[in-house]
């Protein structure tokens, strides 16, 4: 037995769906906003929240980690 129309039609969808699901977060995603110090401390003054201090090398492995997984991450963004 082979696909009806509609069972065709729905499978489209079904891929359409799947390819929007898939690629919309990544269109949507934040990113960290990076700061100096001072600017970092003026704006904890107007709106009071943690400092996260990054420390970063260009050989260090678990950095560049860190960059392309943990900071792209819209949570932690």
């Amino acid at each position: 037995m082979g696909l009806t129309f509609d069972d065709k039609k729905m499978s489209i969808r079904a891929i359409i769906l799947m390819v929007f699901v898939f690629l919309a977060p990544s269109s949507m995603a934040q990113e960290v906003q990076w700061m100096s110090m001072s600017e970092a401390l003026a704006a904890q003054r107007a709106h009071p929240k943690k400092i996260f201090v990054d420390v970063y090398t260009v050989w260090c492995g678990p950095c560049k980690l860190y960059d392309r997984n943990t900071f792209s991450n819209p949570k932690v963004a």
